[in-house]
């Protein structure tokens, strides 16, 4: 059995990582909430804006445009995707940023066989948005790109629209055929999974998907009596199909990559605050079981030091 001594510098080590995670707990407690306060202002042109994709593609199933369709290539050229990770931060997250990493390597090897049965030669490129997973990559047998630098803690618009802007102009010049991404999606206030998007072409079910997830119960029966209606209607390019696409898939690219920010940033704080309340809880729970074996040692030295003075007092009674 440890000593009093040793105890009692065990217990206040784990005083001073109590304290420690508390503090953390109660710094992403603050960011959340304003995570959260993010999301909620952002999620109207998250939404919409896949609710008019959606749109498009339903009324416009025969609508040709690299956005919409893919493209067509030879057989036995190559098919480059790229996928794009959004981990956490530095720092007391890396199951998260774990949990982002394989849902992704998970979504090349899907993309890998598939995209070879259809005849192609397929290459999947992986990115990280600023903090860099390349070197766990490797080890997993993954090629990578160099990682995109985020410098912004928050999510910010400008930053989205600059970054949404140049993968599009990657994928019309034609530098990756497909692009992912790969992120922490929010289920609950409280709860999240990792999800991933595809954001070139535009994936109408995918979008689907993601905007029934955004939706409240009511909003999503509204919506499916909606999408129902869009089947009979006729839909009009003003002034013309061009330039309505052409101003559709900026804001598009830059409402998509803005929202799954917000969400991965969202879901990145929450992760943080239950993780630190879960470490606050086992040093609580471990301070407890050490002062009752403190309280044990203790009652056994007492009891130990009645049991001598008993028998001393006895031995003088003999004598």
């Amino acid at each position: 059995m440890a000593s009093k001594n040793d105890m009692k510098r065990r217990m206040k080590s784990i005083r001073d990582l109590r304290q420690m995670t508390r503090a953390m707990q109660l710094i992403s407690q603050i960011k959340r909430g304003k995570a959260m306060r993010l999301l909620d202002k952002s999620k109207p042109f998250y939404v919409y804006t896949m609710r008019t994709m959606n749109e498009i593609m339903i009324q416009s199933p025969n609508l040709f445009d690299p956005l919409f369709q893919r493209r067509k290539k030879a057989a036995g050229s190559t098919w480059k995707i790229r996928i794009i990770l959004v981990p956490a931060e530095e720092g007391m997250a890396a199951a998260y940023s774990l949990k982002v990493l394989r849902h992704a390597e998970k979504l090349a090897d899907e993309l890998l066989e598939h995209v070879r049965a259809q005849g192609y030669d397929a290459e999947v490129r992986f990115q990280s948005l600023g903090r860099s997973m390349a070197h766990r990559l490797a080890e997993d047998g993954y090629l990578s790109l160099e990682d995109i630098p985020c410098e912004k803690k928050e999510p910010d618009y400008y930053f989205s629209h600059d970054l949404a802007s140049q993968i599009l102009g990657d994928y019309h010049h034609e530098v990756f055929d497909e692009v992912y991404f790969v992120y922490m999606h929010m289920n609950t206030k409280v709860s999240s999974d990792p999800f991933y998007i595809r954001m070139f072409p535009a994936d109408a079910l995918g979008l689907r998907l993601l905007t029934k997830k955004m939706l409240s119960a009511e909003e999503l029966e509204y919506e499916n009596a909606y999408i129902s209606k869009l089947k009979h209607r006729r839909l009009d390019f003003e002034p013309n199909e061009l330039e309505v696409i052409k101003y559709l898939e900026s804001a598009y690219a830059t409402a998509m990559l803005y929202g799954i920010l917000n969400e991965a940033y969202a879901a990145e704080q929450t992760f943080r605050m239950q993780s630190m309340d879960s470490a606050t809880t086992n040093a609580d729970e471990l301070l407890e079981d050490l002062q009752a074996l403190m309280n044990q040692t203790r009652q056994a030295e007492i009891t130990e030091e009645l049991n001598e003075i008993i028998a001393g007092a006895s031995s003088l009674d003999q004598h």
